[in-house]
């Protein structure tokens, strides 16, 4: 009875994280991007560890109040999300600012702009950040689906080693 129970627990949390994992994918899969918060600099709208959805937008699109997600100008490599409050349409430049900093950012060519924040999931940016690394993905995403096929090997097993009888009527 413990190891049916013990292999219950283990398939549900298997498929609750490969579920998990496939969510994120398909939501990356349509052209969103999927970004961790790594500061509290746009507190109270969203928090570190907090993850964003951000989808594609054309500049003439983008409105104040809008939150936008860019790449630095200092580092490409990290991406800001921060509120649009002042739109330059003559430059084609932004001026965006962080809820909780006391000034505006640098202004911004729209071109940098990734996109828009479209929704945020509490604290699952820290999962997501977790999942991008190696060990990450090796616990969240190869794990599970080793257990999952294993699994359905034993299973399969079972079906197969089990004798089949047959009766016949004789008359």
């Amino acid at each position: 009875m413990r190891g049916l129970i013990w292999r219950s627990v283990l398939l549900s949390s298997a498929l609750g994280l490969a579920a998990l994992a496939i969510g994120f994918l398909l939501l990356a899969s349509q052209h969103n991007r999927l970004l961790s918060v790594a500061s509290n600099s746009m507190r109270p709208a969203f928090r570190a560890g907090d993850m964003l959805v951000v989808r594609p937008v054309a500049p003439s699109q983008l409105r104040v109040g809008d939150i936008v997600s860019y790449r630095s100008l200092a580092n490409p490599k990290i991406i800001i999300s921060h509120r649009v409050v002042r739109i330059a349409r003559s430059s084609d430049r932004l001026i965006t600012a962080g809820d909780n900093l006391p000034s505006n950012d640098p202004a911004i060519a729209s071109n940098r702009v990734i996109g828009r924040a479209w929704a945020m999931a509490p604290g699952l940016g820290r999962l997501l950040a977790t999942i991008r690394r190696p060990a990450g993905l090796v616990l969240f995403v190869y794990v599970p689906a080793t257990l999952i096929l294993m699994g359905e090997i034993w299973q399969a097993g079972r079906a197969y080693a089990r004798p089949v009888y047959s009766a016949r009527l004789e008359g």
